[in-house]
């Protein structure tokens, strides 16, 4: 019909001039009868239709009182009635209207909504959109720290289909030097065998780094040497050279001075049982601040160590850290920025020249200042112990021998396992991974919607433990119960596709644990508690924590640990925003 016509040249100018032509073509109108309210008609605001007007239907009804939208179209027999309301032009003005209206107000409507649904951005690789929504999180009738089951609503957000793979893992340590998961071994012993001369101490306890080299005392008779195994944590550290040093404030030595370290300890996770290989240390790391570049150590120590003055003991006890890394001093002892210059700074921890060709030993002394270390320890219960002054020493080899190392610096997952799960990663460890990746860990509230959907299932395949005969999962006394390669159990998807949810290893999320937060947790993007002492690991592992049951494998089980347990069944999955947060 003209009155529809896209282009407006090709209307009728007036309605009269339509209404003209209608009668001139309608003929006999009297079998189709029309019921309007002229009520209605006279409405000065009318609402946007909403659907398209079948004009193939012999009647359109609108009812008494409502507003005329497009109305809905019914089909009666065909009658007979002269009470025609004005007429045949009423009726043809009528329609008119309507289409009219439907046109300009209404008519595009279903094509403007398409054209503005935007389709699901496309996943990265290895992840699944999950569109977010609304859903019951947690169950009244689990364990306590599952209730209350509470609403919450999450914007949508990416999730990997897979936990991380130790192949996956292996890449993130080799790139990045960070320590290899505790489930990880080695071909043969870690034992190393170092020795370093042309011996020189950086800075004093007022000036402890020296940057620029202004403040460095050589020593031409110092020798160090190094034996440690890092897989039993033992051995020793000895430095020796001849001269001043200034270890206190107002306190300068002299003579013959000799470090013993035998003692080594772990106080931190980092610090790997107090002898590690392949260590990443300091920079931006933010494991033991940014005093030095950004550098992976083949061999460090931690624990303490004594000092001796010729015969005298100067210090028993003294904190002590040990590192054989590629050399971060020139041959003028300045720490140069990455593109050369003089001189690195604590402001930039990222700017940092290392030298990829040469080795250095670096022995780092220190007490008191509250550094931990506060020299000999207290014999006596109930006695305070004296306060011990500040004290620092910072010895550098830059002449470095590597007599024995192991064949590979790095342990690794056993033959065959490259798509296994990672475990004994750190909640620490799986945030660096994710990360080092461009993504997240998952808040616990994205893990539970990707594991149970919105339909509140107990599993993520569905209420039923059984599938075909199976359960599809790697749960104990049901199916394999130790580690199986990711997706191994293509029935056990979850609604957004993701495998693995439930046995296999347990997966560390963002949340610090609390039993009580789903009582005050908010509705809308939860992130968990603001501080706590736990993480919490969902999914259940390959086994039930040594009882046979499949409670743990529920959507909505929770378990917790400390952040720095690499547990044996702890590994992990990645998250990411669908907007790159700016």
């Amino acid at each position: 019909m003209r009155a529809l016509a896209k282009d407006p040249e090709q209307r009728y100018a007036t309605v009269e001039e339509m209404i003209k032509e209608l009668d001139a073509n309608s003929g006999d109108l009297s079998d189709k009868t029309i019921f309007v309210s002229t009520q209605e008609i006279t409405q000065s605001a009318m609402p946007r239709a909403t659907a398209q007007i079948d004009m193939t239907h012999s009647t359109i009804v609108i009812p008494e009182g409502s507003r005329p939208s497009v109305p809905n179209i019914i089909t009666k027999p065909q009658q007979r009635n002269i009470f025609l309301l004005g007429g045949v032009s009423a009726a043809v003005v009528l329609i008119a209207v309507l289409a009219i209206l439907w046109m300009f107000l209404g008519g595009d409507d279903n094509q403007d909504k398409a054209d503005t649904d935007e389709p699901n951005p496309p996943a990265p690789a290895g992840m699944a959109y999950i569109p977010g929504g609304t859903f019951n999180m947690g169950s009244s009738g689990g364990e306590e720290a599952e209730s209350p089951s509470h609403r919450v609503t999450l914007s949508p957000y990416f999730m990997d289909l897979t936990e991380v793979t130790n192949e996956q893992y292996m890449q993130f340590v080799v790139e990045t030097g960070s320590p290899e998961p505790s489930t990880w071994v080695r071909d043969e012993p870690s034992v190393w065998e170092v020795e370093g001369n042309n011996i020189y101490v950086v800075g004093n306890i007022d000036n402890r780094q020296s940057y620029d080299g202004a403040e460095i005392t050589p020593y031409a008779d110092g020798k160090i040497t190094i034996n440690l195994d890092a897989d039993t944590n033992d051995g020793e550290v000895i430095a020796e050279f001849t001269g001043k040093i200034t270890p206190e404030s107002g306190l300068e030595v002299e003579g013959d001075i000799r470090i013993e370290q035998r003692v080594f300890f772990e106080t931190s996770s980092f610090q790997e049982g107090g002898v590690g290989d392949h260590v990443l240390m300091h920079g931006d790391s933010g494991q033991e601040g940014s005093f030095l570049p950004l550098i992976v150590s083949p061999v460090s120590t931690w624990g303490s160590a004594d000092v001796y003055v010729g015969d005298e003991q100067l210090y028993f006890d003294i904190g002590a850290h040990v590192m054989v890394t590629h050399r971060v001093r020139d041959a003028e002892g300045r720490i140069l920025k990455a593109d050369g210059t003089c001189c690195y700074s604590l402001a930039n921890p990222a700017d940092g020249y290392v030298d990829p060709d040469g080795y250095e030993i670096m022995i780092l002394l220190f007490q008191g200042s509250g550094s931990g270390y506060d020299g000999r320890p207290n014999s006596n219960p109930g006695e305070v112990a004296p306060e011990v002054p500040p004290a620092w020493l910072n010895l550098y080899s830059d002449d470095v021998t590597i007599i024995q190392r192991p064949a590979s610096e790095l342990a690794r997952f056993a033959e065959g396992e490259e798509q296994f799960p990672v475990t004994g990663v750190t909640w620490e460890g799986a945030v660096a991974y994710c990360e080092w990746a461009g993504k997240r860990l998952p808040t616990e509230a994205e893990w539970e919607f990707a594991a149970r959907g919105t339909d509140g299932r107990q599993y993520p395949w569905g209420n039923e433990l059984v599938v075909e005969g199976t359960t599809p999962a790697n749960v104990n006394d049901i199916n394999a119960g130790s580690m199986v390669a990711v997706g191994t159990y293509p029935n056990g998807v979850s609604p957004f596709g993701l495998l693995d949810m439930a046995g296999n290893a347990r997966e560390w999320v963002q949340d610090w644990f609390s039993d009580t937060y789903y009582s005050e947790s908010t509705e809308e993007n939860p992130t968990g508690p603001r501080r706590g002492d736990m993480r919490v690991l969902r999914g259940g592992g390959p086994s039930a924590d040594g009882i046979t049951t499949v409670a743990d494998f529920r959507t909505t089980a929770r378990a917790s640990d400390s952040p720095f347990v690499a547990g044996e069944t702890y590994g992990f999955r990645c998250a990411a925003d669908t907007i790159a947060p700016s």
